[in-house]
């Protein structure tokens, strides 16, 4: 089998296990999440806003320090914009949802680590 097709195989379970977990229980593994030393600054887990089921999925880098604040994604100057640009894009609540690379605040607002992005790249698409 070729590279590509083994490629696609996987991607395709990895979409179905994500969606039979629904999102609820992806929010749960997120909540208790302790693979990456994020975790333990965090104020809050921040999850994601918007449809579980949308058609157009935005991913920022890493929360904020309001986003760490609330829990909301994009809550801050950042998310002023991007409900801007939604409104622009006549886009309702169920066709959009935003969450983040990482799920927790990094420390000192610094680009999250390679190795943090891979501990919580299972909430994105689980492998």
């Amino acid at each position: 089998m070729t590279y590509e097709k083994e490629n696609h195989r996987d991607f395709e379970e990895r979409v179905k296990t994500m969606v039979e977990a629904g999102y609820t229980t992806v929010g749960r593994e997120i909540i208790k999440c302790t693979r990456c030393p994020l975790h333990k600054s965090a104020i809050r887990r921040v999850i994601g806003k918007g449809s579980c089921n949308p058609k157009v999925f935005f991913i920022g880098e890493a929360p904020g320090k309001s986003e760490n604040e609330t829990g909301i994604p994009f809550y801050g100057r950042a998310g002023k914009k991007l409900d801007k640009m939604i409104e622009y894009m006549g886009l309702s609540e169920k066709d959009w949802m935003v969450t983040n690379t990482v799920k927790c605040h990094p420390r000192k607002t610094e680009d999250p680590k390679q190795t943090r992005l891979n501990a919580a790249s299972p909430s994105l698409l689980p492998r």
